[in-house]
């Protein structure tokens, strides 16, 4: 499963034409490092997401990207897109940056699949990750960075109430 895993974050990499070029730098390996290498809870059938988060520096270039990984036990999914007449909650990162620390672009996301059973619904099955990247703009700058998503996951036979995972991490 994380041969898979990392076979599409590469195609994620690979995906985005202007990324494709920096597949090979030390920063994008160390990157594909840091996911493959994140440990996340295991999941269970009471808590059926496990969920855990990193960032991955680099001090020479000012390039970071907070990694927010998340494992889900077989048969339950979270949601990636879900249309305005579906009950469902659609998973959604958040990023609280300190001075000194800019987004580059949007999260990027491990492609979602379509339901099986809901029309015009995309899910995440296993395994999702979020990573976005960052500019380091002042080498001095530090702090916390706080992200984290919140997101409803479900069974076939039922959905349980919206959650939250938050972290903390800091830039020193």
């Amino acid at each position: 499963m994380k041969g898979i895993f990392i076979i599409g974050l590469c195609c994620l990499v690979l995906s985005c034409p202007a990324r494709a070029q920096t597949v090979s730098t030390p920063f994008e390996k160390k990157l594909v490092k840091a996911v493959k290498e994140l440990n996340c809870p295991s999941p269970d059938q009471r808590d059926p997401v496990g969920v855990n988060a990193i960032l991955v520096k680099e001090n020479a270039t000012g390039k970071m990207a907070v990694v927010l990984k998340a494992v889900i036990a077989p048969g339950w999914h979270l949601y990636s897109f879900v249309p305005a007449d579906q009950p469902y909650i659609t998973t959604q990162c958040t990023l609280k940056l300190p001075p000194g620390i800019t987004a580059v672009g949007e999260w990027e996301k491990t492609s979602a699949q379509p339901s099986g059973t809901d029309r015009g619904v995309w899910i995440w099955e296993r395994e999702v990750v979020f990573i976005q990247r960052l500019r380091w703009e002042k080498k001095e700058a530090n702090g916390i960075i706080q992200t984290g998503f919140s997101y409803q996951t479900c069974d076939l036979r039922q959905c349980l109430p919206p959650a939250e995972r938050s972290f903390n991490l800091n830039i020193k």
